[in-house]
């Protein structure tokens, strides 16, 4: 939601400075690189998310004493399932213990992921407030935008 209220400004602040006849330029150039960063911060955030489900799956069933040969293909299974499987381990000879642990490492998953997120929002904070401060050149009236066209 944040993402969708600053975008507009975000463009608008960008183009402020670019001069007219490269705006297109500027502007197509400003809507790539958003969408390559949502692209990479939702790959890099489901990597995570992932990676920490099946090693927090196999975490959690090794403290409760499941055999290794048993716990991998358990947390194997809830990783591609995407925690999809975790009510169905009993239908597959677990226990409810084991599946408690799986919706633990799910929700483990998740909060990890979580801070990732928050960490990465904070150091786009930092980056932005770390740009230099520079002078717009805003139009103080429409002849002036009509003579830039002529």
């Amino acid at each position: 939601m944040g993402v969708g209220f600053a975008t507009a400004q975000l463009t608008g602040l960008i183009l402020s400075d670019i001069p007219v006849e490269k705006s297109g330029q500027a502007s197509g150039t400003q809507s790539t690189a958003r969408q390559i960063g949502s692209a990479l911060g939702t790959a890099i955030l489901g990597t995570i998310v992932f990676v920490s489900l099946r090693f927090n799956t196999e975490q959690n069933l090794s403290n409760l004493g499941v055999p290794e040969n048993v716990a991998n293909p358990i947390a194997e299974v809830v990783e591609k399932s995407a925690g999809t499987a975790i009510p169905s381990i009993p239908a597959q000879g677990g226990t409810i213990e084991m599946v408690s642990a799986a919706q633990q490492a799910f929700a483990d998953a998740l909060r990890t992921t979580g801070w990732f997120a928050a960490t990465f929002v904070a150091l786009g904070l930092l980056a932005s407030l770390a740009l230099p401060k520079g002078d717009s050149h805003s139009r103080s009236s429409e002849s002036e935008l009509i003579h830039d066209f002529e």
